[in-house]
């Protein structure tokens, strides 16, 4: 349990559904939103440095999660005037971000989270226009959460993929 109550898990999904809204691009996210997700990355981090080695798959997922969106605020999901190589490079610290949150996850026996930040992977690759990078993640998920135990969540990133072409 953190300082204030709430939980490290609830803390980090909380955290990773405020980065998310954040990236939408059709509805301004609200106030809070941005304050929740820094604060929570910040008491992660804190949590970390000071020993809490039971926070790194938490903080790693939130930092994956920042990461996706300063590459998004950057340009690297759009047709903007940046060149090849910066947005190439964009991807590339994605990418890394979320499979070090996938692997510490893994490594610390939670099995859930590396789940969860496969799949957000998968979904941030989607937004970012890279479909191939995007079902290899989500495949990953899918098996993962199937591992878990979680066939509810397998039935639903089956939806998503079919209704996102990218699974027939």
């Amino acid at each position: 349990i953190t300082a204030h109550g709430f939980t490290w898990e609830y803390m980090t999904m909380t955290g990773v559904a405020c980065f998310a809204l954040q990236r939408n691009i059709y509805q301004k996210p609200p106030r809070w939103c941005r304050s929740f997700a820094n604060n929570a990355l910040q008491k992660l981090r804190q949590a970390v440095e000071g020993g809490k080695t039971d926070c790194d798959a938490y903080c790693m997922l939130l930092l994956a999660e920042e990461c996706a969106l300063r590459t998004m605020k950057n340009g690297s999901n759009n047709n903007s005037n940046k060149n090849n190589v910066e947005k190439e490079d964009g991807i590339r610290a994605v990418k890394a971000a979320y499979d070090a949150a996938a692997r510490t996850a893994k490594e610390a026996g939670m099995i859930q989270f590396e789940a969860v930040a496969l799949e957000r992977a998968g979904r941030t690759f989607l937004e970012l226009h890279h479909r191939d990078l995007a079902q290899k993640y989500l495949s990953e998920a899918h098996d993962t959460f199937l591992d878990w135990g979680s066939e509810a969540k397998c039935d639903h990133l089956d939806r998503f993929m079919r209704h996102r072409m990218l699974r027939t």
